[in-house]
């Protein structure tokens, strides 16, 4: 008798991370499962084949509480990780998308959005292109930019990903490095390697809304964002200047590697020619 192996436990993963996240993270949670309805509407999944990973890195308000009341009436599962110290955006990230086995995985912020057709979108572009690792929307962003930062933003942020599980394991996920609670670029640093393994496809078309928060990156960088690339605007905190170059030397090593990797296996992988002799 043969046994039939799933490689899935479900269709996809919408991880969200938060930290004292009260006043946004109903919003994110809301715009996550609409998104999810629109695309199961048209009859092509089920609600059921999808989960919401909530993973609170430490908070120290009800944000635990409000995340606990909202799954409690969704339509679509949402499973809760907490994380008893800070741990940052990136364990945050790994641990949710090490819960279960997704086919595909999604990354919201707690403080952004996803736009109705933004599940749908992406899902129905990698069903079609088995060749490619992962997709990449464009991005609706809350205050006006520098025409030429468009591109960076929607490059370099994960709001706007989605990705195979497989791809995400192969770069290993988010870089572990602690000091990146301190550098915060940890979306910059995984979207550069997720390019450097696997061929992708891009719309421009906004699927997602990033929005400028008191504190956050975008509201962090937003004077630099105002003025052409060129003006050469640094918003780097003395100590984040520090880290930077031991921070961006890690992350060589890690392209480097990957590069590695992805050599070593096209040599590697099976073709159809029967097996050489030794």
């Amino acid at each position: 008798m043969n046994t039939v192996i799933h490689p899935y436990t479900h269709r996809a993963s919408i991880v969200i991370t938060c930290r004292n996240s009260a006043l946004y993270i109903e919003r994110a949670l809301k715009s996550a499962v609409d998104s999810i309805l629109a695309h199961t509407g048209n009859g092509k999944d089920a609600p059921e084949a999808f989960r919401i990973v909530t993973v609170d890195d430490a908070s120290t308000d009800d944000t635990p509480d409000r995340i606990a009341a909202f799954a409690a009436a969704s339509p679509v599962e949402v499973v809760s990780i907490r994380h008893t110290d800070n741990l940052g955006a990136s364990a945050g990230r790994n641990d949710g998308a090490s819960h279960g086995r997704p086919q595909y995985l999604f990354f919201l912020d707690h403080d952004d959005e996803f736009l109705p057709h933004h599940v749908g979108l992406c899902l129905n572009a990698l069903d079609r292109a088995s060749q490619v690792g992962f997709v990449r929307t464009g991005v609706e962003l809350t205050d006006p930019v520098h025409p030429d930062w468009h591109a960076a933003i929607g490059n370099t942020v994960v709001i706007n990903l989605c990705v195979r599980i497989e791809c995400h394991r192969f770069i290993g996920g988010f870089s572990r490095d602690p000091n990146l609670l301190t550098l915060r670029i940890e979306d910059v640093l995984y979207s550069s390697l997720l390019s450097e393994a696997f061929q992708h496809l891009r719309t421009d078309q906004p699927t997602v809304r990033h929005y400028r928060i008191p504190g956050n990156m975008f509201d962090r960088q937003y004077e630099r964002f105002t003025q052409p690339p060129e003006a050469g605007i640094d918003v780097l905190t003395e100590a984040e200047e520090a880290l930077s170059p031991l921070v961006f030397s890690r992350h060589e090593w890690a392209l480097a590697l990957t590069r590695h990797r992805v050599k070593l296996l096209s040599r590697c992988f099976r073709s159809d020619r029967p097996d050489q002799p030794a």
